[in-house]
């Protein structure tokens, strides 16, 4: 398994340099046909983490070799992997459009829907979500753990106002001051599962899977239920657990077998 460590990777999109990890089993010791390029998944990471939150805390890097997959590991800042209009930051469309063209570019990496996937954790889980649902062109299978979609509460007023990430600005802050239209808007996976679903267009594969003590289980019953209300094609698990590392490590596997099962 080979580590490829990006520091200086040119975004248009996002109109600066950013770092990027990049997993890539061209070494390993199972064989890989000639010619044959990647399966690649991108895995987000959740707030104030960055790029090393999954090689530090789990057993990434011995998986991704197992299951012979390539995972690319990008910094998302604190952006919920939205656009930041007000700082002209385009980040969903580098996440999905830019970066998988820029790494192709550089690695052998497969450029079929089928063989591409996006994942994450918490924010980064929020971020795979809506972004592999937005861009479902470009992702055949989305994988989510205990994904955080704040517009389920924040507008019941579920604040806690003494905590920066938790409070009314931290969320407009990148949802936009309105949270209502954000509600109504592709900014809400469940309002594009339901769009989708209208305009008769296929929803990639989810997995979703969340511990049952973590304080996002009744987020994660609330996307279940929409998911079973459209007939999407998904699997989804409430499992022991809160919202760790621990939580991920132990099930991780799983999740990659999911992936790369064809």
């Amino acid at each position: 398994m080979a580590l490829f460590q990006i520091q200086n990777l040119r975004s248009k999109e996002i109109r600066r340099k950013i770092s990027v990890n990049v997993l890539l089993p061209i070494d390993s010791h199972r064989e890989h046909p000639v010619g044959e390029k990647f399966r690649t998944l991108y895995l987000l990471h959740g707030t104030t983490d960055n790029n090393m939150a999954w090689l530090l805390n789990t057993r990434l890097y011995e998986l991704a070799e197992k299951y012979n997959l390539c995972v690319v590991l990008p910094s998302g800042e604190n952006t919920y992997y939205l656009n930041q209009e007000d700082r002209f930051e385009n980040w969903d469309s580098f996440f999905a459009r830019e970066l998988p063209m820029l790494l192709r570019r550089a690695f052998p990496l497969s450029e079929r829907r089928e063989d591409t996937f996006i994942g994450g954790f918490s924010m980064g889980g929020y971020g795979a979500l809506r972004n592999g649902l937005k861009y479902h062109d470009t992702f055949g299978k989305i994988c989510c753990f205990a994904p955080d979609l704040e517009l389920e509460y924040i507008l019941e007023g579920r604040f806690d106002e003494m905590d920066p990430l938790s409070c009314r600005g931290y969320a407009e802050s990148h949802y936009g001051p309105d949270l209502q239209a954000a509600y109504n808007s592709d900014k809400n996976p469940l309002w594009l599962i339901d769009t989708l679903k209208a305009q008769g267009i296929t929803l990639p594969k989810i997995y979703l899977l969340t511990g049952e003590d973590d304080f996002l289980a009744e987020v994660h019953q609330t996307i279940e239920k929409k998911l079973q209300s459209v007939q999407a094609d998904y699997t989804a698990s409430l499992v022991p657990g809160i919202h760790d590392w621990d939580f991920l490590n132990r099930n991780l596997e799983l999740a990659l077998q999911w992936l790369t099962k064809k």
